[in-house]
């Protein structure tokens, strides 16, 4: 998918004598592919996360280089190198000021290195990057829906890195948009943030979903970064809001698979409740339903427990369904319902005492204790 700057250059300079100039801070930018550009005006193919190269071959002068910075900028390039020579005879000071302030690395290459060199080399490293994150990809899928056959993840995850005495955690996250352009785009914004958090991952979409297996990560940390990544898609956005569900850290290989579960479920109680994420460690009762793995059984007692009040309502056209979830949600007050919903409390306790008729039950602890987790099986089964 992509690779960061910091890395694709880590030998540059004693092999390439490729100097970082400015822009220290986007160090961390993500590189998609690299780009030998000679046109002043950037090319429309670029789509960010490009390292472009340029000898100023066919411009006069460096005036054009500051200009130029911007429009890269604007499409989010991971960087600028500069092939200093006959063309490019120094770097202009203007353009370091601004890629320094705008945290675009700039790169000086002397003359006497050949561009083809370096791109081939870092096109030859971001492919193998791919490769290996896809490998890596495949083997926590296996670990996860097949755990019991370890030839098919252990040895590649141990060469990864991935150790089995590790600490595992998983994030998922839904888009509302699900064209191939927002799902990289999200896949980028997450590797973007993965990034500066420092830890061991795996970044993989699963049923169009994106999901992140992160190592030895405190849950805050997860947390923290499903938040920032969510946050970037809360505003009204051309690909839409995106949800999150964060499951806890647990130890070792086995770990993986039950932390991706919660993880799924959070998310999915993130969807319903329109929440932008969720731990599963807040799910709170829903985890005790959650572990009920077959949904007839929720289905069969939801349906005993409120099915008569919701067949009178869709059949009378009244609101008894909400009155009663109100009422539980806030302590059975019917003063705080009557203040809430802005209805007279005579009114409340008609409806209450309709409630308790239709259902054929008196509201004692018990009861109110079982239609309570009926609600939150209806939640559930939504």
């Amino acid at each position: 998918m992509a690779i960061a700057l910091s890395k694709l250059c880590t030998t540059a300079e004693t092999t390439y004598e490729m100097q970082l100039v400015a822009g220290y801070g986007g160090m961390e930018n993500l590189v998609r592919w690299v780009h030998i550009i000679e046109d002043a005006a950037v090319p429309s193919f670029l789509r960010g996360n490009e390292l472009v190269f340029t000898t100023g071959i066919g411009q006069e002068g460096t005036a054009w280089l500051l200009r130029f910075a911007q429009d890269l900028c604007d499409v989010r390039a991971a960087g600028l190198v500069l092939n200093v020579g006959p063309y490019i005879t120094s770097v202009p000071s203007p353009l370091i000021v601004f890629c320094q302030q705008h945290d675009l690395p700039l790169f000086r290459v002397p003359w006497k290195t050949h561009l083809i060199d370096i791109t081939y080399d870092f096109c030859h490293r971001i492919i193998s990057a791919e490769k290996n994150e896809i490998t890596v990809a495949s083997a926590f899928r296996n670990l996860i829906f097949t755990p019991e056959k370890e030839e098919l993840y252990r040895p590649i995850l141990e060469r990864a890195g991935f150790r089995e005495n590790g600490g595992y955690c998983a994030a998922v996250f839904q888009q509302e948009e699900e064209s191939e352009a927002a799902r990289q785009q999200l896949s980028f914004q997450a590797h973007r943030l993965l990034g500066r958090l420092g830890h061991p991952f795996s970044l993989f979409f699963q049923n169009r979903q994106l999901v992140a297996i992160l190592l030895d990560c405190a849950p805050e940390e997860a947390e923290a970064f499903a938040g920032d990544l969510t946050g970037l898609y809360q505003e009204p956005a051309e690909n839409g809001r995106v949800s999150a569900g964060v499951g806890t850290l647990g130890l070792g290989y086995t770990a993986v698979p039950r932390t991706f579960q919660q993880a799924s479920a959070a998310l999915g109680m993130a969807v319903r409740k329109g929440h932008a994420c969720l731990q599963y460690g807040d799910l709170g009762v829903y985890k005790l339903l959650l572990s009920v793995k077959n949904p007839d059984i929720l289905r069969e007692l939801e349906e005993e427990f409120l099915g008569p009040l919701k067949e009178y309502d869709a059949q009378n056209g009244t609101d008894y369904i909400d009155t009663l979830r109100c009422y539980l949600e806030h302590d059975a007050s019917v003063q705080i319902l009557s203040r809430i919903t802005g209805v007279h409390r005579n009114t409340i306790n008609y409806k209450m005492k309709q409630i308790r008729k239709i259902l054929g039950v008196s509201l004692t602890e018990e009861i109110k204790l079982e239609l309570f987790l009926a609600f939150y099986m209806q939640d559930l089964l939504k």
